[in-house]
C-alpha cells in the first residue's frame, strides 16, 4: 500500500511538473509575442512602461522555472543518482547558506530508488536549514561494503541540538513521516548523532542490484 501510494504520487508529481513546463510555455510566448506588437504602437514613456512589464514577466518565468525544476529535476527524471543530489545541493544553496556536495561512490541502489531518496534528502536539508539554523551543510555519498552510505553534516549549533533532541522525542509532523515511509520503502536505516559539535544524518541502503 504504501509503495503504490508513494509511487502514484510521484508520478503525479511528474505529470504536473511536465504540464506545467509544456502550457506555461506555450502562454509566455503569446504573451511576449503581444507585448511585441503593442510596443510598436506606443510612445517612449508608454514603451518605458511596458519595458518594466517585460521585466516583471520575465522574472515570473524565471520563478516558475526553478519552481518546476525544483518539482522534477530533470536529472531524476534520467536517474542519475549523482547528478540529482549535486544539483539538489547547488538548488539549496543561498547566500546565507553554503551546501557542499562530494561523492566517493562508483556504484549506485538500483533506479527506482531515487525519487524515494532526492525527497528525504531534500526534506533533511530544507529542515536542517529551517529549524537548525545552519550556514553551512556537507553532502556526501559513499559505497562501502555493499551498502551505499548517504551522509548529511553540519555544525551542532544551539538551535541545531534543541531542534534534533525535539524531533527524535517527539518523532511527528508530515515531514518526519514521509521521510520515514520513504526509507522503509527503500529498505534504509537512518540514524542521528550529535558527536564533537557535529551533527551527523546518515542513511544506508543495502547493496541489492547496485548499478555503475
Amino acid at each position: 500500500l504504501y509503495l503504490s501510494s508513494f509511487k502514484g504520487m510521484d508520478t503525479e508529481r511528474k505529470r504536473i511538473a511536465s504540464e506545467l513546463h509544456n502550457q506555461l510555455a506555450v502562454h509566455f510566448i503569446n504573451i511576449k509575442n503581444d507585448l511585441d506588437v503593442v510596443q510598436k504602437t506606443l510612445n517612449i514613456n508608454q514603451q518605458s512602461q511596458l519595458a518594466k512589464l517585460e521585466l516583471d514577466l520575465n522574472l515570473l518565468e524565471s520563478d516558475i522555472h526553478t519552481t518546476v525544476e525544483n518539482l522534477y529535476p530533470k536529472e531524476l527524471v534520467l536517474l542519475d543518482w549523482e547528478k540529482s543530489l549535486k544539483n539538489l545541493t547547488e538548488q539549496l544553496t543561498t547566500p546565507e547558506v553554503s551546501i557542499t556536495f562530494e561523492s566517493f561512490a562508483s556504484k549506485f541502489p538500483s533506479p527506482n530508488k531515487l525519487p524515494h531518496v532526492f525527497w528525504v534528502v531534500q526534506e533533511i536539508i530544507t529542515n536542517a536549514i529551517k529549524h537548525a539554523k545552519i550556514k553551512r551543510l556537507q553532502l556526501s555519498i559513499l559505497d562501502e561494503d555493499n551498502v551505499f552510505h548517504i551522509s548529511i553534516f553540519y555544525r551542532a549549533t544551539e538551535n541545531a541540538t534543541t531542534w534534533i533532541n525535539a524531533k527524535q522525542s517527539i518523532g511527528k509532523g508530515m515531514g518526519l513521516q514521509m521521510v520515514k515511509d520513504r526509507l522503509m520503502i527503500i529498505d534504509a536505516k537512518e540514524k542521528i548523532e550529535i558527536k564533537d559539535q557535529v551533527v551527523s544524518h546518515i542513511i544506508k541502503i543495502p547493496n541489492d542490484h547496485f548499478t555503475h
